[in-house]
């Protein structure tokens, strides 16, 4: 087990990066957090490291996501298994992070320290994948309130931004271990990190001082009808409540006055859309349910433009149940759909279902779908614009593969009332000012009961409705800005940082066996 001091140390990171994390105000943590970490890393073997790095990650984790042992629907005790469950395996990461870096320092020796800028970006990357992907705590999402700090995503992302986050940290290792035998060796590592933060917040500052090039000329209303979960699911007249909600917020919106209004996740909890089996149609198309056709005629002959909803959809074509969003049309009520592809583990759907089949009889969430298999770049005479469904906007690549599918805009409907008032609302909502800088694109947020948001190109809030208010926004946007390096290559500096990664494990094992063969 650890000593005192180990303890102390591992403790000390895991609780500075969690202040770091937003709502909170102590985002310059994240410059220092893992300095700790990197004195208990000194002169320990991989195993030991391994077991360093996981108590590290637990302490870490469990300060990020909290907030899953407040699920409002959720008994208490499973949610705080829940909780726990998560902490304790996405802490296996930083086991192999800690591992990796002293593994490797076979062979970079008093360079170790330096090992943990690709091992912690890649291992990052890597939790964008599978089944159990997780990326909610990413390092360089600390930093989403300093606007000037994280225009550099638009080169490489977030993951580039974590990047910068644990260079900065290696150096100030290197100015504290160096300050043990003088002050001038501290004093020029200092100066270098000074340098770092001055170099990103002069680009940064260059950026925000940049002009729209596109006018701001598309309307938007953004109906946050802010309904409960307990009303929403009661049995008795939850759903009538929200369709009156719903229809009564919309009515207000003075015709003519937008180009497009947007519902939330699943504004009504109810199949709104079905899919037509093969037998109902020569080509297997998605309608307005019977039951919301007149609904939908009295909403969109009101507001004369495209209705944008996250809606339920069965498919009677696939037999399969999908989180979705639609575009429903006016007079026609014609549908265009996308299939929510990222599904929350185990609330959403329990993972790799399609693999062990028994799994389907197996669910513990609130919820049972059908993850999608395919894009959606909606069509409207505001413009193109694609749709991410809740926690999809966490996604760094989705969002950009849906600008190079050719959106002009985003749009994120969500629904975070799961969680109540918790950190999870205002963490989700201002984490997608990195999807607007990454890609330079206007994002128009709709989230049931807030933070509903028009975002700008630069990641500012410019409108928003708060956490628990009832409101519509109607504000403008334009299409996309320009290009940027990200759009094109992606995460190609934290695959890079995974290539490095093996590489370092290679050198490690090299130097391994030289030592072996030579003893």
């Amino acid at each position: 087990m650890l000593d005192r001091r180990e303890w102390i140390l591992v403790s000390l990171s895991g609780v500075l990066l969690s202040l770091a994390l937003p709502p909170l105000p102590f985002a310059p943590l994240a410059w220092l957090g893992l300095v700790p970490l990197l004195m208990v890393l000194e002169n320990q073997e991989p195993r030991r490291a391994a077991l360093i790095g996981w108590f590290m990650g637990f302490i870490h984790n469990f300060g990020a996501f909290h907030w899953m042992a407040f699920h409002v629907t959720m008994p208490r005790w499973l949610a705080i298994v829940a909780c726990l469950l998560t902490c304790v395996s996405l802490a296996f990461f930083t086991a192999a992070v800690a591992a990796g870096v002293r593994y490797s320092a076979r062979w970079l020796g008093r360079y170790w320290a330096w090992a943990l800028l690709p091992f912690w970006v890649g291992a990052e990357y890597l939790r964008t994948f599978t089944e159990f992907a997780m990326p909610w705590n990413v390092l360089g999402y600390t930093q989403v309130r300093f606007l000037g700090l994280i225009q550099q995503a638009d080169i490489w992302g977030v993951f580039g931004v974590s990047a910068w986050l644990v260079g900065l940290n290696i150096v100030a290792y290197h100015a504290v271990k160096a300050g043990r035998t003088g002050w001038r060796p501290a004093l020029n590592h200092g100066a270098l990190f000074i340098l770092a933060i001055t170099v990103v917040a002069t680009y940064g500052r260059w950026r925000l001082n940049e002009l729209p090039i596109r006018p701001t000329n598309i309307r938007i209303a953004l109906v946050q009808p802010n309904v409960g979960m307990e009303e929403k699911w009661s049995p008795e007249k939850g759903l009538q409540h929200t369709e009156t909600v719903l229809e009564q917020q919309t009515l207000k919106i003075r015709r003519g006055s937008v180009d497009l209004v947007m519902w939330p996740e699943t504004a009504i909890p109810s199949y709104m859309v079905y899919g037509l089996s093969h037998r109902d149609s020569v080509r297997p198309r998605r309608v307005v349910s019977p039951r919301y056709r007149a609904l939908m005629r009295r909403v969109t002959a009101h507001i004369g433009v495209p209705l944008v909803t996250g809606t339920p959809i069965y498919d009677y074509a696939t037999k399969y149940a999908y989180n979705s969003a639609a575009v429903i049309s006016p007079r026609s009520l014609s549908v265009q759909s996308y299939d929510k592809r990222v599904l929350v583990p185990f609330g959403e759907r329990v993972p790799y279902q399609a693999v062990f089949g028994f799994l389907e009889n197996l669910n513990l969430g609130m919820a049972n779908w059908r993850a999608g298999d395919r894009a959606t770049v909606f069509e409207t005479p505001a413009g193109k614009f694609s749709a991410a469904v809740c926690f999809e906007s966490a996604f760094p690549d989705l969002m950009r593969r849906f600008v190079r599918d050719g959106a002009d805009f985003l749009v994120i409907l969500t629904n975070d009332a799961w969680f109540a008032n918790t950190s999870l609302i205002y963490q989700h909502a201002e984490y997608a000012s990195f999807r607007a800088i990454e890609n330079r694109v206007w994002i128009a947020r709709d989230a049931n009961t807030g933070i509903s948001c028009l975002i700008d190109p630069w990641g500012r809030q410019v409108q928003k409705a708060g956490a628990f208010e009832q409101k519509t926004i109607v504000g403008s946007i334009g299409k996309r800005e320009s290009d940027t390096l990200y759009l094109h290559l992606g995460d190609w500096l934290a695959q890079l940082c995974l290539l490095a990664g093996v590489v370092l494990l290679a050198g490690g094992w090299v130097k391994s066996r030289r030592q072996s063969t030579q003893a």
